[in-house]
């Protein structure tokens, strides 16, 4: 069971006060898919996890920073039109904003996470061309990090597979070996999915015991 509460909000960009929800709790039942996201109930909770302030459509996560130095880019065009992408649903909208913040304060995993659940949001809502776009910017904020662990190398695996870019997972993977069975039993099934030319969403279950 999820349950949620609205609580005040003061923006960190133009200090505006607002309402929105917060999750207190939830649960998660199944396994989450191979790019992390979470099971239900949990995987319903999206639209609590950032909050957007409908004074200046600053968006965060809830932590308190001083984000007024955003004011011009919150206000430009590639931010308020998503650099161009037309999203169907808010949620998308809202991570991939989200995701373009932490690109200016330079925080390249925080971004490659964020235009990852805008992929989700896209998923959710049957926008095949806008998740892979958002999937593709993914793969290019991946390109900035100085340091990988192996859970983010091998959602870049899902990643690439989920955008048909099957022959880079099976030359770029073709020796990698992680230093956890599960992970690369995962490796594996994703390498098989490859060879298959196969796009479609899969959890860990069905790594496992082939059930989602």
């Amino acid at each position: 069971m999820t349950t949620k509460h609205k609580i005040e909000f003061e923006c960190n960009c133009c200090d505006g006060e607002f309402e929105d929800y917060v999750i207190m709790s939830t649960n998660e039942f199944g396994s989450s898919d191979l790019d992390c996201r979470p099971a239900e109930m949990m995987r319903s909770t999206m639209a609590c996890w950032v909050h957007e302030c409908p004074h200046c459509g600053y968006i965060d996560d809830g932590e308190d920073e001083d984000d007024r130095w955003l004011r011009s880019f919150i206000g430009s065009e590639e931010y308020k039109e998503c650099e161009g992408i037309v999203f169907g649903n808010d949620i998308a909208g809202k991570f991939y904003r989200y995701a373009l913040i932490q690109l200016k304060k330079n925080r390249f995993e925080e971004a490659c996470s964020n235009f990852l659940r805008a992929a989700w949001g896209c998923d959710d809502s049957g926008e095949s061309g806008n998740a892979v776009k958002c999937r593709i910017k993914f793969l290019e904020v991946f390109d900035k990090l100085q340091d990988v662990d192996d859970n983010l190398s091998l959602t870049r695996v899902d990643v690439l597979r989920r955008v048909g870019e099957f022959n880079a997972v099976l030359e770029e993977y073709k020796k990698c070996k992680f230093g956890d069975d599960l992970m690369n039993q995962i490796l594996e099934f994703q390498k098989e999915k490859c060879v298959q030319k196969n796009t479609d969403c899969f959890t860990v279950g069905e790594v496992i015991d082939g059930k989602p």
